[in-house]
């Protein structure tokens, strides 16, 4: 990023930038545990193809209202803007005319239920800007001409705060105002740094805040230089009351950064509110040194104006079974219904085609689940997503070969269910699965997987937390312990087990057996590299000396199980 030292005349009133803290305010933890993270999950992600969309699109808007999908606007083929809309219902999708393209518009919706789609380039191969406006209605399904802007944009993001809607961005164009829309007519407000795709959010004094990453002609932001000598980013912080504008400092620097948003994405897909209080998600790349880099989380509590460091949870960077590494698109979509964060990242399959990846996040219990599928033709990542009412993720269009050649592609994702290894939470009452336990002294405890069962090893002991449960037992103590079917009788038949893995603690060894033979078992740690990778030997028996281990949390995966070791 270019570095340049603003004129302390002109912000002298920020504050050095705060260290990153550590979010601590969802759950209580138990003093024994060592770490914010949570069992993480490899399993399958399902998804439904759609019929293709009448006309391929690319940069477009989409939407999820009562009426069902809708897409609008974009360019098509040969780069050309298209003054159309689709709505997909009932298995097919519905052409609709509206007056603009919106090539790379905004979208926001109204307090009245209807959304507006706004600005865009206003020529083919994006060039131009535009203030066209237009209102959906999804009552009628019919669009209708909005007040114009006041300034032609391209490449802008909108907020509804209260009613009231501030559209900021630009692209290849100077531009230092706002655009506010009092439900009548736009006018421009506030003294901004020109930005494209920028984060627009709200501050706990009902300010709003705009920055990004890259100015209106696409090179990094210039950097703010703290009066400790530190470089970071800074927010354009607009005051409705006074209709000045000044600077706030966020926790964003060239080593760790917000990841650029894509066109669609809006303000309100990474919102949500927790015990009273309304938060804003960030996916965030952090340089750790030249050449590496990790992914994380970061929060902006709007009611404390503070930033917080999401625990300590890394979002896998390569995919824990492949080793294949992910490309995660900017933007993060919560699920309040769930209480889940998603995020979407590619990577190449193979030479042919491409594989997409989504992680659910639980953002109160931190347990996560990375699903994945291939088979794809382009990455779909370059497409315009949205979160639909039943959870699953939409995907319309996209990137192919060239800007000039996008997708008519439409599919439905199923994000699984953080912590579980498909799409589906389990029933307690319906699983007959269960985890058995069997100490030296004959006795017997069995756990329902349906109630998520953990295995911790801690020290010396052996615990075992679920939903309906918490037990520790002395490692000594334990003679041996397996997963089995249980009849609904309640007697074992271990002939009928569907995975026969037995698990022991043997002289700081824990072995596998009863796997089949020759079965790949992996061990990782929480930020997904590969520790220790082996097959298991004569009559299917893998042995893990702990020992060997430095201190700290590994996934242990075979077949179709995962445990989950904790070395002190």
């Amino acid at each position: 990023m270019a570095m340049l030292v603003w004129p302390m005349t002109i912000l002298a009133t920020i504050p050095p930038a705060q260290p990153a803290k550590n979010f601590k305010g969802f759950v209580k933890r138990s003093a024994t545990r060592a770490d914010d993270n949570k069992m993480g999950v490899v399993t399958d992600l399902k998804y439904e193809k759609l019929p293709d969309m009448k006309r391929a699109r690319l940069w477009h808007q989409v939407f999820a209202t009562k009426n069902g999908l809708v897409v609008v606007g974009g360019h098509t083929t040969d780069f050309v803007p298209t003054k159309t809309a689709e709505v997909y219902q009932d298995g097919k999708w519905q052409e609709l005319s509206i007056g603009s393209a919106h090539d790379g518009g905004f979208s926001v919706m109204l307090n009245d239920g209807r959304w507006m789609i706004g600005g865009g380039f206003s020529q083919a191969n994006g060039v131009g800007q535009s203030k066209d406006v237009d209102i959906y209605d999804p009552k009628t399904n019919t669009f209708q001409a909005g007040p114009s802007l006041s300034n032609a944009r391209a490449l802008a993001k909108a907020i509804n705060m209260s009613g009231n809607i501030y559209v900021s961005g630009n692209w290849y164009t100077d531009d230092n105002t706002m655009d506010f829309y009092n439900g009548s007519s736009f006018s421009a407000v506030g003294n901004m740094d020109g930005r494209s795709n920028p984060y627009m959010m709200q501050d706990k004094d009902g300010n709003i805040m705009a920055f990004g990453t890259q100015n209106t002609y696409g090179n990094d932001v210039e950097l703010y230089t703290y009066s400790d000598g530190s470089k970071g980013i800074v927010a354009d912080r607009y005051n409705p009351s006074t209709g000045k504008t000044d600077y706030a400092a966020t926790i964003f620097s060239v080593e760790c950064f917000p990841l650029p948003l894509p066109n669609e994405f809006r303000s309100s897909d990474a919102l949500f509110t927790f015990a009273g209080e309304r938060y804003c998600v960030f996916l965030c790349m952090e340089q750790t040194s030249s050449y590496d880099y990790i992914y994380k989380l970061y929060l902006y509590c709007i009611d404390e104006g503070k930033y917080y460091q999401y625990g300590d949870f890394h979002i896998p960077s390569t995919h824990p079974e492949t080793g294949e590494e992910i490309s995660y698109r900017g933007g993060v979509y919560v699920n309040e219904a769930k209480r889940e964060l998603y995020l979407i990242g590619s990577s190449l399959a193979d030479w042919h085609e491409k594989r997409i990846h989504i992680i659910s996040f639980n953002y109160t219990t931190y347990e996560w689940t990375i699903a994945s599928t291939s088979g794809f033709n382009y990455d779909l990542t370059q497409g315009s997503w949205t979160l639909m009412p039943d959870g699953r993720l939409a995907c319309t269009g996209g990137y192919t070969d060239s800007n000039s050649h996008p997708s008519s592609e439409s599919y439905l994702f199923a994000p699984p269910t953080a912590g579980e290894s498909s799409g589906e939470t389990p029933d307690p009452q319906k699983s007959g699965k269960t985890l058995v336990v069997l100490t030296k002294d004959g006795a017997k405890t069995e756990f329902l997987l349906g109630d998520k069962p953990k295995v911790l090893f801690e020290g010396k002991n052996l615990r075992i937390t679920s939903t309906k449960a918490d037990v520790t037992y002395a490692l000594a103590d334990i003679l041996r312990f397996t997963y089995t079917n249980t009849n609904p009788t309640g007697i074992n038949e271990l002939a009928e087990m569907d995975d026969p893995t037995e698990v022991s603690y043997q002289d700081g060894t824990l072995v596998l057996s009863q796997l089949k033979e020759g079965a790949v078992v992996g061990v990782y740690s929480l930020d997904g590299k590969l520790v220790q990778q082996l097959r298991a030997g004569h009559r299917g028996t893998y042995r893990l000396n702990l020992s060997s281990l430095p201190k700290g949390v590994y996934i242990v995966k075979a077949d179709t199980i995962t445990y989950k070791i904790m070395k002190r």
